[in-house]
């Protein structure tokens, strides 16, 4: 690791703060209010672990859903994260990128479930992973294939002409 890049990360704060000494960011990109209510189910369930981030004037650069769910949960102090080096493009660019970020990876199909039924298994309410009722039984119901007679897997293996739209030539793919 370098060492610019570590005196970066050396330098972020972590303290607990007075709830009231934070100041949202006016424009905030992100709109969140639907979902105060299900970040505080997830404060209440696993309490702050991630801090949110300011600056040392008490300005939100990221966290804001999180500083709302702790308001309604009328939490009278908070973590934060703060970082004293950073311009007010960096922050800009930082506050886009941080909630940019959690759309990059996907979800591994083979594995979620596994871990879903994991939980389901030890009796762990699901609704604390984010993932509405609906797609939660999507992810535990198996697909289940009827079986065919043999006589029909021959007709499943048919392939039919296809036609293109253009020029009205005739293939099988």
């Amino acid at each position: 690791m370098s060492e610019e890049l570590l005196k970066e990360i050396e330098s972020i704060k972590y303290e607990i703060w007075d709830i009231n000494k934070l100041i949202p960011y006016a424009r905030n990109p992100r709109k969140n209010d639907h979902v105060v209510d299900k970040m505080a189910g997830q404060i209440k369930e696993f309490g702050m672990p991630v801090p949110i981030c300011i600056r040392p004037d008490g300005s939100i650069v990221d966290g804001h859903l999180r500083y709302k769910a702790a308001k309604k949960l009328s939490l009278s102090k908070v973590p934060v994260a703060i970082n004293e080096t950073w311009s007010e493009s960096k922050i800009k660019a930082f506050r886009i990128s941080v909630n940019r970020t959690a759309t990059w990876a996907d979800w591994d199909q083979e594995f979620l479930p596994l871990e879903i039924q994991d939980l389901k298994d030890n009796g762990y309410d699901l609704s604390f992973t984010g993932f509405s009722e609906k797609e939660l039984n999507e992810m535990l119901t198996p697909m289940s294939f009827d079986p065919v007679e043999i006589d029909e897997q021959g007709k499943l293996d048919e392939k039919s002409k296809i036609e293109c739209p253009n020029c009205k030539h005739e293939f099988i793919p």
